[in-house]
This record gives C-alpha cells, structure tokens and sequence, in this order.
C-alpha cells in the first residue's frame, strides 16, 4: 500500500509468512517479510523521485531514487531501475515497475 500527499508518500508492505508464530525464529522471519518507508517526493510530468526520510533497511535512509511515471485515468504507473545497497554501497539494481491506482 502507498499513500501519497501533496509533498510525502509513505508505503508498506508484507509477503506471507511462516503463518502461525510458534517460536522467537518465526517472529524474525515474518519481520524479515515486512518493509516500509517514506519521506518526500518530487514530480515533474514524466519523473518521480523518492526522498527517503525512513526506511526499513536504514541503508536507504538519506537517499532519492528516481522513477520514470504517468498517470492514467485513476492509474499512476511508476518505473525505474531501484539500487540494491550492501554495506552502504550500491552493488547493482533491479527493475521496478509498479501500478498504483487511486483509492478513495
């Protein structure tokens, strides 16, 4: 889920995890399942780009990722490449393409 405002977004998300917590070790999976972050933004017509205030690997916290995006009637498409940080160094990246749509 993101939420985004006139100057901030925040977002958060959970894959499924072990299902029921029957130990310390199933606790530590299920956060390792679970991220978030958030902080300001920029948007032009075609680019977005994330300010990051807080993040659930604090690697992040500090750094803007640039995003290619368009809107679509009620749809907000947003695509780029998204940095994989190791030990505060990037190593590489992956594509991100997401499709978000207007809710309420």
């Amino acid at each position: 889920m993101k939420v985004v405002t006139g100057s901030h977004f925040t977002w958060v998300g959970q894959e499924p995890g072990p299902g029921t917590l029957m130990s310390t070790a199933d606790s530590l999976a299920a956060l390792r399942t679970t991220g978030f972050g958030g902080g300001r933004y920029e948007v032009t017509e075609d680019t977005y780009a994330e300010h990051l205030d807080y993040f659930s690997n604090p690697e992040y916290i500090g750094r803007s990722i640039t995003f290619s995006c368009r809107v679509e009637g009620d749809t907000w498409y947003q695509e780029g490449g998204y940095p994989i940080l190791q030990g505060g160094q990037e190593t590489g990246s992956v594509e991100l393409a997401e499709v978000w749509r207007k809710v309420g």
